[in-house]
């Protein structure tokens, strides 16, 4: 917990500093972040984190959360997932990739007129602003489902404030890259397996025994809802004919 709570410190206290750059796109976080979470803490969304959470009660508070993972362990867990698992859970350690992020943000500022730089950039954006926005309800949820880890119980129930691992911070930290990825691709080919690899760091904490499978979808479902919520403000909207063109970045 005090690992994600340092990372919010970092990116809150370097975005405004980067934002006193010359690229115009770039703004200041704050009313940027105070839309963002306008829009994740709506009624809709806030409806579709109830039936997330609903899904993972389900699966923590009977016996399916130990089944699948005993299951998992007699059955799928061989030296390949264990090879894969090892490739993908960096993604969701915020003290290695939270640089990156904020990296690929500074780098849209410093080649401004570059293809790629923009690119980089607005993933660097949109990664950051995700993590912000999801980050809380994940550090909330963690402590306020109360669960335990696979090694450390034989159940996942929940049990308010008894533990803090209801939520894998993993499975949120890994999958935001590759859900605003997805979002960012041009064509539709590549989205489909950006959409699957958002699934990995969430898979890895399940087959290293590190989270249950409610867990693991719980940070991911945090991810998909933080991710849409600061899309919405990602907009370009192009005309035809008199040759209007709208474009909107934040």
């Amino acid at each position: 917990m005090k690992k994600i709570i340092s990372i919010v410190v970092i990116m809150v206290a370097i975005w405004p500093a980067a934002s006193k750059g010359q690229n115009k796109r770039f703004t200041s976080i704050y009313p940027t972040v105070a839309s963002d979470y306008k829009n994740f803490y709506s009624l809709k969304n806030l409806g579709q984190m109830v039936l997330g959470l609903g899904i993972g009660a389900i699966y923590a508070n009977t016996t399916f959360d130990r089944e699948i993972q005993n299951l998992y362990n007699e059955y799928i867990r061989t030296g390949t997932t264990d090879d894969i698992s090892k490739v993908f859970k960096p993604f969701g350690n915020g003290r290695v990739m939270v640089p990156v992020y904020l990296g690929a943000m500074l780098a849209g500022e410093w080649l401004p007129d570059s293809r790629l730089g923009n690119g980089v950039g607005d993933f660097g954006r949109q990664t950051s602003r995700a993590l912000l926005v999801g980050v809380p309800l994940v550090l909330l949820l963690q402590r306020a489902i109360g669960a335990s880890r696979p090694y450390e119980s034989t159940h996942s129930y929940w049990h308010s404030f008894a533990d803090d691992n209801g939520v894998s911070g993993h499975s949120f930290m890994g999958a935001v890259p590759f859900l605003v990825a997805a979002q960012l691709a041009p064509q539709r080919w590549l989205k489909y397996p950006l959409y699957m690899g958002s699934m990995l760091t969430g898979f890895s904490r399940i087959n290293d025994n590190q989270h249950y499978f409610s867990q693991a979808f719980l940070g991911w479902w945090i991810a998909w809802l933080a991710t849409r919520a600061i899309n919405s403000r990602h907009v370009a909207v192009a005309g035809s004919g008199n040759g209007i063109k709208v474009v909107v970045y934040f």
